[in-house]
């Protein structure tokens, strides 16, 4: 008896638009971060700079992983997104030190790019 056969269409890994949406994609966050394991990522896809150039450099992506994590993980709600467009940006409520921050380290953890790192409060 002959085994079905699966006819599937052309892979969409190999699509020239695909090619070109993944690197401008990656060109994008190439420019907002300093993470070397992003860099080396964007290199695997022949991403090795980009043709954009930002005035204001900053390493957040604006993932959600950090405010995600703090709100679902951790239950403490110590940090959430702020502003719209390309004002948007994650902060602690009014821009303070959040008293419900418990320094667990999960935000910084899990950050793609490095952005976030835990310190000591005075």
């Amino acid at each position: 008896m002959a085994k079905p056969t699966v006819v599937c269409g052309p892979k969409m890994d190999n699509l020239p638009q695909t090619k070109q949406l993944r690197e401008e994609n990656f060109e994008v966050i190439y420019i907002n971060c300093d993470a070397q394991k992003i860099k080396d990522l964007a290199a695997e896809y022949g991403v090795t700079g980009t043709r954009i150039k930002l005035k204001k450099k900053e390493n957040c992506i604006l993932c959600g992983l950090c405010v995600r994590v703090c709100a679902e993980i951790s239950q403490r709600n110590a940090q959430s997104f702020s502003g719209r467009g390309v004002n948007r940006k994650v902060q602690t409520p009014f821009d303070k030190v959040s008293d419900r921050c418990i320094g667990c380290g999960a935000c910084a953890y899990l950050c793609p790019v490095e952005a976030l790192k835990v310190e000591e409060a005075d």
